[in-house]
């Protein structure tokens, strides 16, 4: 659940049912802060945004989540 003072990082579509009902309304129910790292999901951009914005929370697909663990720069973040 997240709250009023959650940052949400948002990488998954928009025109999907994930990125549009279940991210951007669940944290607009919220009141949170959501963060759009690319047009297209780009791992580098992801994990970046993560560390710039101090999210508290990351919505992803496995895949996604696989791609930034064994992106070459992950232990940069």
């Amino acid at each position: 659940q997240l709250a009023q003072s959650d940052v949400l990082c948002l990488p998954v579509p928009m025109y999907h049912c994930f990125g549009l009902v279940l991210g951007k309304l669940t944290a607009m129910s919220a009141g949170s802060r959501v963060i759009y790292p690319a047009a297209l999901f780009n791992a580098e951009a992801t994990l970046n945004s993560v560390q710039e914005y101090n999210v508290t929370a990351l919505h992803g697909v496995p895949t996604m989540f696989i791609e930034e663990l064994n992106h070459p720069k992950f232990e940069d973040y």
